[in-house]
């Protein structure tokens, strides 16, 4: 009895009169849950546009490239990369020398290719995908 009248009186503070004053503080309370989800996945796409406008830098000069594309540095030895007419510094399509890493490698960041889409413009050169390796036990240099 206890329970049913601690019911009630819960249900009467919150403003709740009948079965359907609580099934319509349901819906509100569900169309507000919605309404954050909603938010919730603007903001995810949002991250997710700044994230690739990170990456693609066509026509940004040589000094911003350098910068938005730091981790990506076609010069080191411990990245793969696919390019544009063999504009890229180590050569046509260059491939990791991952038998410097001797405890292993992992892959620090990738950009895979999707359709001859231009990932990066580092230098003039276009790269169509490319992944950087750090080897384990070391600190992070991929020169």
């Amino acid at each position: 009895m206890f329970g049913i009248v601690s019911a009630a009186l819960f249900l009467s503070i919150c403003g709740v009169t009948s079965l359907h004053d609580l099934n319509r503080s349901k819906e509100d309370m569900l169309v507000g849950m919605l309404d954050e989800v909603k938010e919730m996945e603007m903001m995810l796409n949002k991250l997710q546009t700044d994230d690739v406008e990170e990456v693609l830098n066509v026509g940004m000069d040589d000094e911003e490239d350098e910068e938005v594309n730091s981790m990506f540095d076609p010069k080191s030895s411990l990245v793969t990369y696919h390019d544009h007419k063999s504009c890229g510094p180590r050569g046509d399509d260059a491939q990791a020398d991952l038998s410097q890493c001797a405890l292993g490698y992992h892959i620090a960041k990738e950009g895979k290719f999707d359709d001859w889409k231009v990932l990066a413009t580092i230098k003039g050169c276009e790269y169509f995908s490319y992944t950087v390796y750090r080897c384990r036990g070391q600190p992070h240099k991929t020169m």
